[in-house]
């Protein structure tokens, strides 16, 4: 059963937490961060997207309840953001941590911040790790206190982090995609699209779409021609490749069900594979 966005609005979030770290000197530069994952959200309103004081205003600490949404899922995550604070060892706030967002600024003591929360965050294992800067560049003035993108991305590489260039630009970056491959998001919409690609500990699944309906499938079976085999294959080879892709989706929603109800969710999603790899209706291919 899906759940609708008045339950999910109403109910308490708990788990799935997404930490959001200001590693720059400036006091709030990261609230644009903020203002992009909320301006995902459809249909917001206060029940769903509430920010809380956390009491400590000296570390500008706030908690946001995001609302992410995709095709296959919803999930309600708690967004905690705040600005780094020199000796401030606190590991449980990284308790539950799913997803570690660090803001920096490109300098030295970016990435010396950077290594400070990472040591404190890491025993959680967070699965989404972002380095978020605004630009990087492949010269600096010595002494200045900048870093190079090498530099940067040797951090991220030894740590396991993403890293996420504000200001970069796809290649041949038209805003559509007519051969309807995979296109590659980067900058900052890369931020929105790693968190929705997670599969979060309070997602509630939602029924499955209409391509995994086999009747639909059949349907398009029936209709072939010789002279659209070619295209009929690749359509087929495309509803796979998104099966496959979701396998993390559909392992959770399987593990959640009771024992009496896995076995027929089970043998659904392998009718679903069968249909998109072209599979007919007739009652011997059902047998």
């Amino acid at each position: 059963m899906s759940t609708t966005q008045e339950d999910q609005a109403t109910s308490p979030v708990s788990g799935g937490v997404c930490n959001l770290i200001n590693l720059t000197s400036d006091s709030r530069p990261h609230s644009w961060i903020i203002d992009l994952l909320l301006e995902s959200q459809k249909d917001k309103t206060e029940s769903a997207v509430k920010s809380v004081e956390n009491g400590d205003s000296s570390s500008d600490k706030d908690i946001v309840e995001l609302e992410l949404r995709t095709k296959y899922y919803n999930a309600l995550v708690k967004l905690k953001h705040f600005s780094y604070v020199e000796d401030d060892s606190n590991k449980q706030r990284y308790d539950d941590t799913e997803a570690l967002l660090m803001y920096c600024d490109g300098t030295q003591e970016s990435l010396r911040r950077a290594q400070i929360i990472w040591q404190l965050a890491k025993e959680n294992d967070p699965a989404v790790c972002l380095f978020i800067v605004d630009t990087t560049k492949d010269t600096v003035v010595e002494g200045s206190g900048e870093v190079t993108r090498t530099q940067i991305l040797s951090w991220c590489l030894d740590n396991n982090f993403e890293l996420v260039e504000c200001d970069e630009v796809a290649e041949d970056d038209n805003g559509s995609d007519d051969e309807g491959g995979i296109v590659d998001i980067v900058g900052k919409g890369r931020i929105l699209e790693a968190l929705k690609s997670h599969t979060w500990s309070t997602m509630k699944l939602l029924d499955p779409p209409p391509m995994l309906a086999n009747g639909n499938a059949n349907q398009e079976r029936k209709a072939r021609t010789p002279g659209t085999e070619s295209n009929n294959m690749e359509a087929s080879m495309d509803s796979f490749e998104a099966l496959f892709s979701e396998l993390a989706v559909i392992k959770a929603k399987a593990d959640n069900l009771p024992l009496e109800e896995r076995r027929a969710y089970a043998e659904k999603i392998a009718l679903s594979f069968y249909a998109a790899m072209g599979g007919g209706d007739s009652e011997d291919e059902e047998d």
